[in-house]
């Protein structure tokens, strides 16, 4: 890491530089990591453990899912370097499980699945992690003050220059 926040050349930042790094950033970034990381492993052991005669359809499923998540990897490790492309990651991510969250909470009600208490805690489930945190993100990433230090990230890279 350089000493401006870029997470380049294999360096560890001075101090002061890790103290200049806004504690919502490292916040956010963190619980991006952990949550991308976790919904990786946990689709990986699913497909694991698939039958042989799983249908294609539904590993091709969670792999797109796999990628997507992998998004709000790149977002959250890009959100700790203060790369001024963070937002744009975050928000692009958060849209993208939305419309998927919201496609799979309708066709589970179509489908009969909130009838069933396993459909009932899935649908739980559902709002608060694939909706709550994608939600949270768009009006943090909105807000005046966090755009504006995004923003100087992107002025002192382009200093750097």
């Amino acid at each position: 890491m350089t000493t401006d926040g870029d997470c380049g050349g294999g360096q560890s930042p001075p101090l002061e530089e890790i103290r200049k790094t806004p504690g919502w950033a490292i916040t956010i970034g963190v619980i991006s990591i952990i949550y991308a990381s976790s919904s990786i492993l946990y689709d990986l052991i699913l497909i694991s453990h698939f039958p042989t005669g799983q249908p294609l359809l539904s590993t091709c499923g969670i792999m797109l899912r796999i990628g997507i998540t992998g998004l709000l990897l790149l977002a959250g490790v890009s959100l700790l370097c203060r790369s001024p492309y963070t937002a744009l990651l975050h928000r692009l991510w958060a849209c993208i499980t939305l419309l998927g969250g919201i496609v799979v909470l309708v066709m589970g009600m179509a489908l009969g699945f909130s009838s069933t208490l396993e459909g009932v805690l899935a649908g739980i489930a559902l709002v608060f992690l694939v909706i709550g945190y994608p939600v949270f993100l768009l009006i943090w990433f909105s807000r005046r003050k966090v755009r504006r230090q995004v923003l100087a990230w992107r002025v002192a890279r382009s200093k750097r220059t």
